[in-house]
């Protein structure tokens, strides 16, 4: 997750660490599926990480949602093949084990934050699938697992919003929230109200208290493995 269209993570736990001897590279690439994240490991190896904290795979369930998000990540995303839960897994696992063999990093994976905010969904339905998978490799492999989703869930019921606005793959409020953002210097906070989300900006991209959830999570496991 980026951080360019939406609140960054990253930047919250440097704001945190800013005293502490991390150093926090952020190396994720807007769109990015996990074919594209296992194509681009070795700059990763140039960094020499202590650390590796993997979140990739909302793209992934976005694209199996509709046939018109299908087809639009494949041809800007090169994909070779249709996203499905099997590739992802493939594709995840020769992540992990190249760490593995080629850094001596301790490595985290994060379950996928919510993809809007209608626990119910078929969206999030698949977002829990697709979790699981990361929670088998976890276990399998002997990583850690950052219990993303389901800490933002926990929340969401918390507050009464667990049935909250669902994420529509193919609106066009992704683009007009971004569109707020940078043409009229809306901050996300505003625009997530207006759109009606507790966690994220528009059902997709996580807002301030979304990306707070995964900087808990984050600054808990560095500090712990430290």
């Amino acid at each position: 997750m980026r951080g360019q269209v939406s609140v960054s993570f990253v930047d919250i736990l440097r704001q945190r660490l800013s005293e502490d001897r991390f150093h926090l590279v952020n190396a994720g690439v807007n769109g990015d599926l996990v074919y594209n994240v296992l194509k681009r490991l070795d700059a990763v190896l140039t960094r020499k990480p202590d650390f590796v904290v993997i979140l990739v795979g909302t793209n992934d369930v976005n694209a199996t949602l509709t046939p018109r998000m299908t087809q639009g990540y494949r041809l800007w995303k090169g994909l070779p093949q249709q996203p499905r839960p099997e590739w992802y897994r493939a594709n995840m696992l020769s992540i992990i084990r190249f760490l593995k063999e080629e850094t001596r990093a301790r490595i985290a994976v994060t379950s996928h934050p919510v993809l809007g905010e209608e626990m119910a969904s078929v969206a999030n339905d698949r977002i829990r699938n697709y979790s699981a998978i990361l929670f088998q490799l976890a276990m399998q492999e002997g990583i850690t697992y950052l219990p993303l989703y389901e800490r933002q869930e926990e929340y969401l019921r918390r507050i009464g919003r667990d049935s909250g606005r669902p994420h529509d793959a193919d609106s066009m409020l992704m683009w007009t929230s971004i569109f707020r953002h940078y043409v009229f210097r809306r901050d996300f906070e505003s625009i997530a109200r207006e759109n009606g989300f507790a966690l994220t900006t528009e059902g997709l991209h996580l807002n301030e208290a979304g990306a707070a959830i995964m900087a808990d999570l984050v600054e808990t496991f560095l500090r712990d493995s430290a």
